[in-house]
């Protein structure tokens, strides 16, 4: 019995035992089923969704159509919704959601650990909406979440916002979502949380539909939060392109990592922009791979609505035809209004650092550069055309403080510059120096130094910009004329004849006075030191020039010029008229001068060396002066016929006029384009003196014409006579010797005063008297056959004295006159000068001399009275072939008398 009941309890138990497995066993194989069906098991969705609003986040309530649970620990969501518990409508949706669970035994309900959302949705509530409208905040939602140890971390999420794409990170407590939850020491809140963030994402909003600048940006960001009042961020805002009005940025980007704590945004490290390419037309501004830091101050600025500091960077910046390599800026406030910066930058074949401030209302500053920079290349073409073309070996150093007056306009200036090889317009320098400075109008150049090889020069420059006066105070040790190319045409002028080498010594200092807006000098003045140095081809070994003008007039004072060919002194002065044409128009002399023939011809040019002295040839030095004008009437005909010198000359030195040999020589003189006059003009002749005044008048339709005044003292006979180039003929057949003249006893003494053509000498016209005196009188052959009676007797004759009148290509000889201690000789008559045609009449008085009542050959030709009358002749012929004739034909009395005498 007992064992009976023992085996009804045991098939009792062994079938209870069966059913709880079987019952057991069904949703096991249920779910089997389910799984080996669907690949998921079913949960309801009401039941979960009930459990969920039983156990919200915070204030977040997570709603799904359908969960799909799944073996290998996760279950899918299909048609999320997230609410807050005050807002009706869902604030989050999405389409499907995959989720990681555990499950907790302490309350039996299912935890998730990761959640996967994807083709999101994030609403604007029209609560929190500026428009009071429920809109789409961000959709094409992606999330990638996990809930651990209380915490949400949202390890990856992407969403779009109209053309704004967004993807990040994000972690926080999961109890800094519920309006519970205590606000930190800082701050206190009645705002939940939810509304916080909605009411920032509505100023956000309105901020950007009021900036909106960026073309599809894209915002990246990692959130590390421990509540909504405190979280540290860390973000990246890039976008192809930023427009501004005409203003472009390219391919920009902001970085930022910052920090949102007790209600305010700190920043913990810079703010990185960077963009490509800045683009600014409005400025002429082109500017690659730009980067600007912000910091926390500049943020602090910003947000206060006043200008920050930032730090402004580039590779490469182009502005005005400019090219700028990696620029640096630093901008700051200086004061409520003025913003102040500093930096560098590389270009223009050089590199400067700048610093400086402006105020942006009063539209003033001021800047600082130091550099080296070849600022010639962004000078404008047409402002190049302008001035001298300038290469640069290197580029010049500057060190400029600028300040601006409220415009902006320049205020003042100050500056230094150091440019080592430069070529100006083909003049190479080896180093220029200048300090100086601009205030109110006025530029100044106080120190400016140039070295060339061996020249050194110093300068001091001024210019008003109001007025256009332009001042030039120059220096040093130069040759002028390297900077004929630099300077007006005037100074080219100046120098024009100077001709220095490289052995020559040039020192000066020189004032220029000039008016920039008028386009004129209005006076200069240079006083140079010279030494082996060519003036006009004359060589000057030392020397003073003063030069000095108004640029319509440039006088050049030489003072004390001396070199190999003699001494020079005086002024040289130019006229120049206002146009194009290269000459000036007259030259002005006023020199003292004692060269050689040729230095004084290459002093005065040709034309006007032959015009004053070019028939006479000096063996030695003379002193000459000159004063007068010429004028280059070959570019200005209008003044032909207008030049004209006054001149003297003074020879110590055997002197040749014309082939005749003279002494000593001086006179003053006056020659223009008609006439050249000599007066004063005193000389030495054969061993005598003389004087004279002489006119020669140039004609242009017929021959010059001379007129002569002359005077010939004790001069030595022989010698004059033979001397006398016009006489050579009549000289050789007035001697009876073949040989050539030499020295005698005999003197000669005349006057003369003709006029006639120069070209044919015979044409002259005039008169004069002579006085010969020689023991050897009796030689002249006009005497014919009575000469050598007279010789060969023991008359003596020894002066001859008589005047004469030319006219009519004849000499006519009213009274001629031979004397000696007893005879005397008289003549009259003419003679042609060109063919020497003899019409003579010669009466001789052998004792004509012999006056004393008791000389007794005083008593014989009383008594032989015939022989008077017997002694006279008629002289015809020429003088080669003289044919005397006696009057009474006294054949008798002379042997060989009627023949010719040779």
């Amino acid at each position: 019995m007992t064992e009976l009941r023992r085996s009804k309890r045991s098939l009792l138990l062994e079938l209870s035992g069966d059913c709880l497995l079987l019952l057991f066993w069904i949703p096991q194989f249920l779910l089997l089923c389910c799984l080996l069906i669907y690949g998921h098991v079913p949960i309801p969705a009401e039941w979960l969704n009930t459990k969920l609003r039983e156990r919200p986040i915070g204030d977040i309530v997570f709603q799904a159509k359908q969960y799909k649970l799944k073996l290998n620990g996760s279950f899918e969501v299909v048609g999320l919704q997230v609410y807050d518990e005050d807002i009706e409508k869902p604030i989050i949706e999405a389409e499907s959601a995959l989720a990681r669970y555990d499950v907790s035994l302490g309350d039996g309900f299912i935890k998730v650990d990761e959640l996967v959302i994807g083709e999101g949705t994030l609403h604007m509530p029209a609560v929190y909406a500026p428009d009071g409208t429920r809109t789409v905040l961000l959709d094409r939602i992606a999330v990638d979440l996990k809930l651990q140890n209380d915490e949400l971390e949202i390890r990856s999420v992407c969403a779009r916002h109209e053309d704004i794409s967004i993807r990040g990170a994000f972690t926080m407590p999961l109890d800094a979502f519920s309006s519970d939850a205590p606000a930190s020491d800082a701050v206190k809140t009645e705002v939940d949380p939810l509304r916080g963030f909605y009411n920032a994402v509505a100023r956000g909003l309105e901020i950007r539909q009021k900036y909106h600048f960026f073309t599809e940006p894209t915002l990246s960001f990692d959130v590390q939060a421990s509540s909504l009042e405190d979280f540290s961020i860390g973000a990246i805002l890039s976008s192809p392109a930023l427009q501004y009005e005409t203003n472009r940025l390219e391919n920009i980007s902001v970085a930022l990592a910052a920090r949102y704590a007790a209600g305010k945004l700190s920043f913990s490290a810079p703010t990185v922009i960077e963009t490509e390419l800045l683009k600014v037309p409005d400025y002429d501004i082109l500017a690659s791979d730009v980067s600007c830091q912000i910091t926390q101050d500049d943020w602090d600025e910003i947000l206060a609505l006043e200008w920050p500091s930032i730090e402004l960077s580039a590779q490469r910046l182009d502005t005005h035809d400019v090219q700028v390599d990696a620029p640096f800026f630093q901008l700051w406030k200086d004061a409520p209004s003025v913003v102040g910066f500093k930096g560098s930058a590389e270009g223009l074949k050089g590199f400067v650092n700048f610093e400086g401030a402006f105020d942006v209302l009063d539209r003033d500053g001021w800047i600082d550069v130091d550099g080296n920079l070849d600022l010639y290349d962004v000078v404008p073409d047409a402002t190049k055309e302008h001035l001298p073309e300038m290469v640069f070996e290197e580029p010049p150093h500057y060190n400029v403080d600028l300040s601006f007056a409220p415009g902006p306009r320049l205020e003042r200036a100050y500056f230094d510059v150091s440019i080592p090889n430069v070529s100006v317009d083909g003049i190479q320098f080896d180093h220029i120096l200048g300090r100086g400075k601009y205030v109110d109008d006025v530029a100044e150049i106080s120190n400016l130094v140039v070295y060339r090889e061996q020249q050194e020069a110093h300068a001091r420059m001024r210019h008003n910009r109001t007025t256009g006066d332009f001042d030039i105070v120059a220096k040093g040790k130069f040759n002028p004329q390297d900077y004929n190319s630099l300077l007006p045409s005037w100074w080219a002028n100046i120098f024009e004849d100077f001709t220095i080498t490289d052995e020559s010594d040039v020192k000066g200092d020189f004032l220029i006075q000039s008016n920039l807006k008028e386009n004129r000098v209005k006076y200069f003045y240079g006083s140079v030191d010279i030494e082996n140095i060519l003036y006009s081809k004359v060589p000057i070994k030392t020397g003073h020039v003063i030069a000095r003008g108004t640029g319509r007039y440039i006088e050049v004072h030489i003072i004390h010029a001396q070199g190999s060919e003699g001494r020079l002194d005086g002024a040289i002065g130019f006229a120049i008229l206002p146009d194009d044409k290269p000459s000036p128009v007259s030259l002005h002399l006023d020199v003292q001068l004692q060269l050689s023939q040729e230095a004084t011809k290459n002093l005065l040019g040709e034309v006007t060396y032959d015009r004053i002295v070019g028939d006479f040839s000096f063996e030695s030095i003379p002193f000459a002066t000159v004063e007068g004008v010429s004028f280059y009437d070959d570019y200005y005909p209008e003044f032909a016929g207008k030049s004209h010198y006054r001149f003297s000359i003074n020879s110590q030195g055997p002197v040749t006029y014309d082939s005749i040999p003279l002494g000593q020589l001086s006179a003053v003189g006056y020659a223009d384009d008609s006439i050249t006059q000599l007066r004063h003009v005193n000389f030495g002749y054969a061993k005598g003196q003389g004087s004279a005044e002489l006119d020669i008048f140039d004609y242009d339709d017929r021959s010059n014409i001379i007129n002569l005044r002359a005077e010939i003292r004790d001069a030595d006979e022989e010698l004059a006579i033979a001397n006398l180039p016009a006489l050579e003929d009549l000289e050789d057949d007035l001697k009876n010797n073949d040989t050539a003249p030499e020295e005698g006893n005999g003197r000669l003494s005349a006057t003369v005063r003709a006029m006639g053509p120069i070209e044919d000498p015979y044409e002259a016209e005039g008169f004069g008297n002579f006085t010969i005196q020689d023991r050897e009188i009796g030689t002249i052959r006009m005497l014919g056959p009575l000469s050598r009676v007279v010789g060969f007797t023991a008359f003596e004759l020894d002066t001859l004295t008589g005047a004469f009148v030319l006219r009519e290509r004849k000499a006519f000889f009213p009274d001629l006159r031979v004397d000696g201690p007893r005879t005397q000789i008289n003549a009259s008559g003419s003679m042609t000068l060109e063919e020497q045609e003899l019409d003579m009449r010669v009466a001789v008085r052998l004792f004509g001399n012999s006056t004393t009542e008791r000389n007794p050959i005083n008593r014989i030709t009383s008594i032989i009275n015939p022989l008077a009358m017997l002694l006279r002749f008629n002289v015809t012929g020429t003088l080669d072939a003289q044919k005397i004739r006696s009057t009474y034909d006294p054949r008798n009395l002379l042997p060989g008398s009627g023949r010719s005498s040779k």
